[in-house]
């Protein structure tokens, strides 16, 4: 963000694009996977790797991750099949690519799976693609040469803006032991966290620390179900930030943008799990100036005429708030839980009615995996909706990208159902714009005002504006504030006050 006199120069929000892309294969199992007897649950998750404008054009890359859970034909536990699929969405801009930048989330709003063949599956997923779109804009406000001789009533205001600092690819290979007592014979999926980071920016770099939690569920033998462990593996990256981002407030996030595990024996007994991370670091930066937009003005000696036009202010709001989420599902005919499994849904961001609290409304979606009275496998979905409310000024539009990051998950059952507790942390940000009424310009006539008093007494009234008395009077409102002990611009009592002209 750049002011300099009346001009303010920011990274604006001009567009977001939303549309799908699609990802299919079909998967030949190896020899060694057991035959396909029953499908029991398909889970997918696209994680994005590149985000790139060229010429007229956005353009998103990634893969989208399946997990494909069933049962074989001569054993009763669970088999999984993971594959990535590769997908990529594109978009055109609204002008030429130049100093745009774009951001960009994406979810898997549809998958599915069907065998071909005891050894062959289809896969497909729909993935639902977001790009918010950033330019630079300026706003022109009034020139200081229109002020000299006028008295202006202005309001002050902040404006900022977002720009994307600095990004970085992390790449981490990892061998993780499971730990005493835990012996996995196969890997069934896994979830992860970030912690909290900590950053220090120092001579246009920023330092950012944290770690990353992988909670890896697997098929104990020994137990004849699931069991999981958690591994925590430390992170740090150095980002170059633009020179103007040092004075800003510096937001960091990380995100996975793919894992591979694969579990090695060690002397034929210890198990270990080769762990292959790609963690994308990003910094952005938040500039804030105040401006003051001026409303109104009038001349003390002569007659005066205003230009309008219509100012819409940014402002970005960065979202770091804890998630305490509980709720519950029915759970018909279920006998016991084998595994359930949270993911959230997009989430969208809206303004009420009173334009004074934008809600991020989403949901988290709960693959439950439970036995039947018949000991059969069943899988089901259930969603369950959250909101997040944050109080905000008068605001004419909302748009933003907030996410909801979980890091533990846990559940009871009772007959029939079940409750889901979650904690985590909603972050990212909300961009919300204002729109004033500011004079543009303006024109002082030749034509005198008429003498009249040096001194008014003025009867006021509980809600008059010290500004329209000074007006009509050709006073200044600083004085008449000053001199009657008035705070503010509302008078709040029925009172006398005194005017100098």
């Amino acid at each position: 963000m750049n002011k300099s006199n009346n001009t303010v120069i920011y990274n604006e929000l001009i567009q977001t694009l939303q549309g799908e892309a699609s990802a299919e294969t079909e998967i030949v199992l190896p020899d060694y996977c057991p035959n396909i007897m029953k499908l029991v649950r398909t889970e997918a998750t696209a994680f994005t790797h590149s985000q790139t404008v060229r010429a007229d054009k956005a353009f998103m890359e990634g893969v989208v991750e399946f997990r494909i859970l069933y049962l074989s034909e001569n054993d009763d536990a669970l088999q999984t099949v993971l594959q990535q699929v590769p997908f990529s969405y594109s978009c055109e801009l609204q002008g030429p690519a130049d100093g745009m930048q774009i951001k960009t989330k994406c979810r898997v709003s549809y998958a599915n799976t069907r065998a071909l063949s005891p050894q062959k599956l289809y896969v497909k997923a729909t993935v639902e693609a977001c790009m918010y779109v950033f330019a630079q804009s300026s706003e022109e406000l009034l020139d200081d040469s229109k002020k000299n001789g006028v008295v202006l009533k202005t309001e002050k205001t902040e404006i900022s803006d977002i720009s994307e600092a600095g990004r970085k690819i992390l790449k981490i290979s990892r061998e993780l032991e499971p730990g005493d007592n835990v012996h996995p014979s196969k890997i069934v999926r896994y979830e992860y966290f970030f912690g909290q980071c900590d950053k220090k920016v120092l001579n246009n770099k920023v330092i950012a620390k944290s770690d990353i939690t992988l909670r890896i569920f697997y098929i104990d033998p020994d137990k004849n179900g699931l069991a999981s462990f958690e591994s925590k593996i430390p992170l740090s990256q150095v980002l170059e930030l633009n020179g103007d981002c040092e004075e800003k407030d510096c937001l960091i996030s990380m995100s996975l943008s793919e894992c591979h595990l694969a579990m090695k024996e060690v002397n034929g007994k210890e198990s270990l799990i080769d762990c292959d991370l790609e963690i994308i670091v990003s910094a952005d930066c938040v500039g804030r100036t105040e401006i003051e937009i001026p409303t109104d003005a009038f001349s003390k000696e002569k007659e005066i005429t205003c230009a309008k036009k219509t100012v819409s202010v940014q402002n970005v709001m960065p979202v770091d708030e804890r998630i305490e989420f509980r709720g519950s599902f029915p759970l018909d005919s279920a006998v016991s839980i084998m595994d359930i499994s949270v993911s959230t849904d997009a989430v969208n961001v809206i303004a009420e009615v009173d334009s004074r609290t934008v809600t991020c409304r989403g949901a988290f979606i709960c693959n439950v995996l439970y036995k039947d009275a018949a000991e059969e496998a069943t899988s089901v979905e259930k969603a369950l909706p959250f909101s997040l409310e944050l109080p905000v000024r008068d605001v004419d539009s909302v748009k933003g990208d907030v996410r909801a990051e979980l890091s533990t998950v846990s559940y009871s059952f009772a007959p029939d159902s079940a409750e889901v507790r979650i904690s985590g942390q909603y972050t990212g940000y909300v961009i919300t714009r204002t729109e004033y009424q500011t004079i543009s310009d303006i024109t002082i006539l030749d034509t005198p005002k008429p003498d009249g008093p040096s001194a008014v007494v003025y009867y006021a009234s509980s809600g008059d504006s010290v500004w329209d008395i000074a007006k009509r009077y050709s006073a200044s409102p600083d004085e008449i504030s000053r001199y009657n002990n008035i705070q503010g611009d509302v008078i709040t009592e029925d009172k006398m006050i005194f005017i100098s002209r």
